[in-house]
């Protein structure tokens, strides 16, 4: 059973699976050396302080509940999610904290659109990626359709002949988890994610013409992954 942590008083119990970072280097796997910090309040990165926009997936702190993987869950905590570095930052009581006991998933809320986003770890790591990478649930059946939201930094030209910039870039990755645990990348476009599904390829695609389905819009992806899940028993 999950251990509900939202009753926290912060500023005098502090909870063991949070690390002060206001001030300290961090890296993905601990406090030392070189990386992420905080500095007056403003995230920066030693390395990448001339760097052109925002690593997180939403600039400002959103409220969100952390599960961890000893199953404690810390409920109304806001957030920064880095897709940087594919941390995850709290903020309590004006100071950063990260986590040093592994997060299992975390569930942002988006206030009067009551739409929540759901973020998980623990799948089997593909190229770049470890059991730790975040990715976005945005189908939860027997088989799941995940978001990677990643940032990578790129240069770009100025108005200035001969001189490049520096800039945060988007570069999202989808992927099909089917039920026999394959994590596999997907092209949003031809019939990529129809050859994942080959063993039903002709019911899917005739269900995708006849509801005149765009897989390149999540919302119709899901519904034919639904309709896979449905038909494959």
């Amino acid at each position: 059973m999950a251990l509900f942590l939202s009753s926290f008083v912060f500023s005098q119990n502090m909870p063991p699976a949070l690390t002060p970072i206001r001030g300290i280097n961090v890296n993905q796997g601990g406090l030392t050396g070189t990386g992420l910090k905080y500095n007056d309040g403003s995230y920066v990165s030693e390395k990448n302080a001339d760097v052109k926009g925002q690593p997180f997936l939403y600039d400002e702190w959103t409220k969100a509940s952390v599960l961890l993987k000893t199953k404690e869950k810390i409920d109304s905590v806001l957030i920064k999610y880095n897709l940087y570095t594919d941390l995850l930052i709290v903020r309590v009581d004006a100071q950063e904290y990260q986590f040093n006991i592994d997060v299992q998933e975390f569930l942002i809320y988006q206030g009067d659109s009551h739409e929540n986003f759901l973020f998980r770890s623990g799948y089997n790591p593909v190229p770049g990626m470890t059991e730790k990478s975040f990715y976005q649930v945005l189908y939860d059946g027997k088989t799941k359709l995940l978001l990677k939201h990643k940032k990578i930094i790129t240069e770009q030209m100025t108005s200035t002949p001969g001189v490049k910039a520096k800039v945060y870039e988007d570069r999202p990755v989808y992927y099909i988890l089917t039920a026999d645990g394959k994590m596999e990348k997907i092209k949003r476009k031809g019939d990529s994610i129809l050859n994942i599904l080959s063993d039903k390829k002709k019911e899917l695609s005739k269900m995708a013409e006849t509801n005149k389905l765009k897989l390149t819009v999540d919302a119709d992806l899901v519904k034919l992954l639904e309709y896979y899940d449905q038909i494959s028993g």
